[in-house]
C-alpha cells in the first residue's frame, strides 16, 4: 500500500531527504537506482551461511506466517492465536512435525527497535507504544549535529524559501552541524567545567 515510486521521485527531486522502503523493493523495481542513495544503518545479515540478497537495515528472521481471510471474525482470530501460543512442543502430536512453538512475528520487534532507536516510536509506562505528540519530537540528529529550536526546525523550509506540498510536513536542514567548539558548563555550586568537541 506504500507509494514507493512517489517516494523515489520525491527523493530525486529533492522534495524529501529520507525515505523508508520495504527491503527488496528497489532491487525488484529500480535496480538501476541502487547506487544513487546513502543507506542508513545498512547491515548484511546471513541465514544458513547464505547472505541476504537485498539491502536491509533490520535483521532477517525466517518464519512461517499464519493469516486469516478478511471475513473471519476478530474474536476467532484472537482465539486461534491464543491457542497457538499455548503450544510448547511437549504435545505428542507435534513430534512428527517438529514444531516447537508459535510466537508473534519476530520481525515486528526489529522494526519496532529501529523505530524506537530513531525516536519515531516511544514506550509508555504501561508498556504500550505510541508516536510522539509533535512533529518536532520526531527529529533526532546524528552525532556531531544539534537540533535547532522548535521554531527553527519547523520554519526551516520557509527560511530557505522552499515550499512544502499539500498534505506533507517538510523539514529543511533541521540539524545544525557542530564544528570545533568549547562549551562551559556552570554547576549549581558555581563550579565550571570546560567541554571541547
Amino acid at each position: 500500500d506504500h507509494d514507493y515510486p512517489r517516494l523515489l521521485a520525491d527523493l530525486y527531486s529533492g522534495v524529501i531527504d529520507v525515505a523508508f522502503v520495504q527491503s527488496g523493493w528497489l532491487e525488484a523495481n529500480r535496480p538501476e537506482a541502487l547506487n544513487d542513495f546513502n543507506y542508513i544503518h545498512r547491515i548484511y545479515p546471513t541465514f544458513e551461511n547464505e547472505p541476504y540478497p537485498f539491502i536491509t537495515s533490520t535483521e532477517v528472521v525466517p518464519t512461517f506466517g499464519v493469516s486469516a481471510a478478511p471475513d473471519i471474525p476478530w474474536s476467532l482470530r484472537e482465539n486461534v492465536v491464543s491457542a497457538l501460543k499455548k503450544i510448547d512442543g511437549t504435545q505428542s502430536f507435534f513430534n512428527s512435525t517438529q514444531i516447537v512453538r508459535f510466537t508473534g512475528p519476530a520481525s515486528y520487534e526489529y522494526v519496532r527497535t529501529v523505530a524506537s532507536d530513531l525516536g519515531l516510536l516511544q514506550r509508555a509506562a504501561d508498556g504500550t507504544f505510541f508516536c510522539p505528540s509533535s512533529f518536532y519530537e520526531l527529529v533526532h540528529c546524528p552525532a556531531g549535529y544539534l537540533k535547532g529550536s522548535e521554531a527553527q526546525v519547523m520554519g526551516s523550509c520557509t527560511a530557505k524559501n522552499r515550499s512544502c506540498p499539500d498534505g506533507l510536513a517538510c523539514l529543511c536542514t533541521p540539524c545544525i552541524q557542530l564544528h570545533d567548539l568549547t562549551l562551559e558548563a556552570i554547576g549549581l555550586n558555581g563550579s565550571r567545567i570546560l567541554c571541547s568537541k
